[in-house]
């Protein structure tokens, strides 16, 4: 299958892909050879289309990414052609109303993601306080020579740190 691409398809329920990816798309994305070129469209500058609304790429309560690579500059004419696609994409979404039982469904799914439910959150919290208050217990049993000899290699770890971070940037 070499010069071949395929798509791969990741989605909560069947019901939305059979929505988006109508016999339209699936022929943009699987063009017949013996057909005619009437966009000039390839199909393999279309590196991703990602469709989420668990606020991955924004805040927006829905997001679209799709990523185009084209192979040269010649090809930069097709951008009007790919902005019309990435808008007809948007209006398909849009029109797009789940049916209550594919909304359970998903709902399901989700909640079964969640792995850390409000009492592993407290769980979590507890440890990190008792971790806090040994190391503040340890801190209080030391001497003044220990404290300080302490206090010195916190702050070299400190500026280390800090210096680090100028340093990336």
């Amino acid at each position: 299958m070499e010069g071949s691409k395929a798509y791969v398809t990741l989605a909560e329920n069947q019901e939305f892909v059979n929505h988006f990816f109508d016999n339209k798309l699936l022929e943009l994305l699987n063009p017949n050879p013996n057909a005619k070129k009437g966009n000039n469209f390839d199909p393999k500058c279309i590196e991703m289309i990602h469709i989420s609304d668990r606020k991955t790429f924004s805040n927006e309560p829905m997001a679209m990414k799709i990523v185009f690579v084209l192979p040269s500059e010649n090809k930069m004419a097709q951008t009007q052609f790919y902005t019309e696609f990435v808008l007809k994409q948007i209006e398909k979404i849009m029109a797009y109303r789940p049916s209550q039982k594919s909304k359970l469904d998903s709902q399901n799914a989700r909640n079964a993601l969640n792995f850390k439910t409000e009492e592993d959150k407290e769980k979590d919290e507890e440890k990190l306080e008792k971790l806090r208050e040994a190391k503040q217990d340890k801190y209080d049993k030391m001497s003044v020579a220990e404290k300080q000899k302490y206090d010195e290699k916190q702050e070299k770890r400190f500026k280390s740190r800090y210096q680090k971070k100028l340093k990336m940037k």
